[in-house]
């Protein structure tokens, strides 16, 4: 149903569906890069991504941070 914007079930199926994929590839090029070019953050880095950000973020931010939290970081 991407593209859609087909309502089932009182929900909208579809919308948002380019949202931020733009970014995300362009952060995805830019990792590879710097991967290909050696280099060496000067602390760790952490990519998290998720899917309902627009809603709350309730179901992967809030899984995201307590895994992160359960871990020390």
């Amino acid at each position: 149903m991407p593209f859609s914007g087909k309502v089932k079930d009182g929900i909208i199926w579809g919308g948002g569906t380019l949202d931020d994929k733009g970014s995300v590839i362009a952060l995805f090029e830019t990792v590879q890069y710097l991967l290909h070019e050696n280099f060496q953050p000067a602390r760790d880095l952490y990519f998290m991504f998720g899917f309902d950000e627009e809603i709350g973020g309730e179901m992967r931010a809030k899984a995201i941070a307590e895994t992160l939290k359960s871990r020390g970081i």
